[in-house]
């Protein structure tokens, strides 16, 4: 299974190291406490990633213009 660290989803400018998706720290933050995005995997006590596919998942959901999870959820739920 492969992981993504923060650094790999957000970017860092000192690293030299392109986000995959454009996005502030704490933004990022707040989307995973509001449900928006996926919430991290402990990899051990000071260290934390996402699982790619997750990653993945959400990027595809961002393409197809689908910007908050919870809402989408919620408006399927209601055609049905």
């Amino acid at each position: 299974m492969r992981f993504y660290r923060l650094w790999d989803i957000i970017g860092d400018r000192k690293r030299g190291i392109k986000g995959i998706l454009p996005i502030s720290r704490a933004a990022w933050y707040a989307g995973i406490k509001d449900g928006r995005y996926p919430k991290p995997v402990k990899l051990s006590e000071k260290t934390s990633a996402w699982r790619s596919s997750d990653i993945e998942a959400l990027v595809e959901r961002l393409n197809r213009g689908c910007w908050n999870k919870q809402a989408n959820e919620g408006v399927s739920n209601e055609r049905k």
